[in-house]
């Protein structure tokens, strides 16, 4: 009888299997697509920082921004910044 860590099956005859499935890849994306990742993740960093900010300034001032306000203010903002 096999006892190790990860899934198991049980079988008719009573023997336990253990099954270790993984696989291990990665990708290299093109040039363009890389840029457009870097460009896609930057904005997200940017974003994720600037709601940083903004509920560490209203933490401050002891209020709570929900999620809803938060999501208003930042795309009245990114808008603003793009006009």
């Amino acid at each position: 009888m096999l006892l190790a860590k990860g899934p198991k099956i049980s079988v008719p005859d009573a023997t336990i299997i253990d099954l270790r499935l993984r696989y291990n890849f990665r990708r290299h994306p093109t040039p363009g697509r890389q840029q457009s990742l870097s460009r896609a993740f930057g904005c997200a960093r940017v974003v994720f920082n600037d709601a940083l900010v903004a509920r560490k300034c209203a933490y401050k001032y002891g209020k709570y921004v929900t999620d809803v306000e938060l999501s208003q203010a930042l795309t009245r903002e990114g808008a603003a910044r793009f006009q």
